[in-house]
């Protein structure tokens, strides 16, 4: 593939596949654990064909649980409690609810963004207020207050060593702390807008942001210096991700690369931009890739800005603002071989699903609360966490069997044992 080419879709149909799926109750575990209570429940086939029941629970002389529902729901309570398996006509799921909650100053801090260690002890979140705070996962008490950003904290994530946090704000800088003293060591300065998403090359050494101003830099931490900016585009990138061995390096040309880059070589990074499409840059030659376009649906009047971005073995993924999340091949990226959908709702965050037991399944959260496995060999919704009520996911994290989101009610979910 050649420097600096332009792949643009065809006008051919992409194959639409609906993703059907059972939402619950959100407090449902609260619900069933009252001595007769009843919680709700809805099956959705198809966009507009949703079919709605309810599960009423009674507790036993056991002190177990006999649970009765209607239209056809099918349910199993896991050992735990805190897990159950449902099921309507052939289609059937399972749904976690958080095992501990974290309320941050009793209400009073909206959480914006929020990171978590890799062994999955340590969390920091940014709120509001331009503070970060460092916090014990177990029991929700704050280590260290992390205070010099001015405006939103949207981005907040740990390097891989645990003890390192990079987080970008609303004022356009990038701060690098340390999470044991939360002493700053570093501020990047260069972006003339609040700063949505940041991606690790390799270590950290280097790093890709993502900016509202249009922006994709590739910054040297260690000089707080600019190396290149990859992308100006007239309105925001809203998600990067840097990806190894995606696609063959095109820097060719034999020319010496700056000294302050480490670990660009074969290296790659997808932005996905507010404009309507997502764009593959090599960081090491710092040439746009491909432009990958979605035709337009026959009910839109112009292309749907692209929220998320994500690299799945041999796949690039996309999501959009009216819940479309597409599939590109990396061997064919002329157009998607697929386009899903279970809601309207936008799509805000795509993750890696940690777990060996089903590495083809990648995490989903959308705007209406919904946090759900996608399962690529099924084709299907697996799992979903339950807890947000129709409120935008604002994070989301995923540790080994443990998952952590936030939402703009100002608390913390914690899932575990997670059986994926």
């Amino acid at each position: 593939m050649t420097s600096n080419s332009k792949l643009v879709t065809t006008s051919r149909e992409i194959p639409n596949h609906f993703l059907e799926s059972i939402k619950i109750q959100y407090d449902w575990e609260l619900a069933y654990k009252q001595d007769t209570d009843n919680f709700w429940v809805s099956y959705q086939k198809e966009l507009k064909n949703i079919v709605h029941g309810s599960i009423r629970s009674t507790r036993q002389s056991n002190n177990k649980f006999l649970f009765e529902s209607d239209q056809g729901f099918k349910l199993d309570i896991q050992e735990n409690l805190n897990h159950i398996k449902i099921g309507c006509e052939k289609y059937t799921t399972n749904i976690y609810s958080p095992y501990q909650v974290h309320k941050v100053l009793n209400g009073k801090k909206r959480i914006m963004s929020m990171g978590v260690s890799s062994m999955g002890e340590l969390g920091v979140y940014g709120s509001t207020d331009g503070i970060l705070e460092v916090f014990e996962i177990s029991d929700g008490q704050v280590r260290r207050k992390l205070d010099g950003h001015a405006g939103d904290v949207d981005f907040s994530m740990f390097f891989p060593s645990g003890t390192v946090i990079l987080s970008g704000a609303g004022d356009g800088r990038l701060k690098i702390w340390d999470a044991l003293d939360g002493s700053c060591a570093q501020t990047l300065v260069g972006h003339t807008g609040g700063i949505i998403s940041a991606s690790l090359v390799d270590r950290g050494r280097n790093i890709v942001s993502a900016s509202r101003d249009g922006t994709s830099k590739l910054w040297d931490v260690p000089s707080a210096s600019v190396i290149h900016t990859l992308c100006k585009l007239s309105r925001p990138v809203n998600d990067c991700f840097v990806a190894s061995s995606l696609l063959e390096s095109t820097n060719n040309t034999g020319e010496k690369t700056d000294e302050r880059e480490v670990g660009t070589q074969g290296k790659t990074v997808v932005l996905a931009a507010e404009e309507g499409f997502l764009q593959i840059y090599d960081l090491r030659s710092k040439n746009m890739v491909s432009q990958l376009d979605i035709p337009l649906l026959s009910e839109q009047t112009r292309p749907v800005a692209f929220n998320a971005c994500h690299v799945h073995n041999s796949l690039i993924v996309g999501g959009d603002h009216v819940g479309n999340i597409y599939l590109w091949d990396k061997r064919n990226l002329s157009t998607p071989f697929s386009r899903l959908q279970f809601s309207n709702s936008p799509i805000h965050h795509i993750k890696s699903n940690t777990s060996a037991k089903s590495s083809n399944s990648f995490w989903v959260t959308s705007g209406d609360g919904s946090v759900f496995l996608l399962d690529l060999d099924k084709n299907s919704i697996t799992t979903s966490l339950s807890g947000i009520d129709t409120d935008v996911v604002t994070s989301f994290n995923v540790v080994k069997d443990m998952a952590f989101t936030t939402s703009r009610d100002s608390i913390i979910r914690c899932y575990n044992k997670l059986n994926l």
